[in-house]
């Protein structure tokens, strides 16, 4: 019953990034902690190996970037929301 990567620490992480984009600067420091605790606790009590809360946090960063580039192009393609290059655009007109 070996796991392969933390979501106790995915998590926190994922919503810290998310909080940081979004400028929510007391929720980002929150989900840091809480990231940082979880990795103490999950030692503690052994419900995971270092490897796993470390690949847990790798994890996490690769799937919120991936998951950003992704709901870019929906939004720019299909839903017709602004790109970046059409913000960009219409703030130098």
């Amino acid at each position: 019953n070996d796991y392969f990567f933390s979501g106790h620490v995915s998590l926190p992480t994922i919503a810290a990034l998310n909080f940081y984009v979004n400028d929510y600067n007391y929720f980002f420091v929150y989900s840091i902690f809480s990231a940082i605790y979880q990795c103490s606790m999950m030692i503690a009590i052994r419900g995971h190996y270092s490897i796993d809360l470390y690949a847990g946090f790798i994890f996490s960063i690769y799937s919120f970037l991936i998951s950003q580039k992704i709901c870019s192009i929906i939004d720019c393609s299909s839903i017709g929301l602004l790109c970046k290059d059409e913000v960009d655009y219409e703030k130098n007109s």
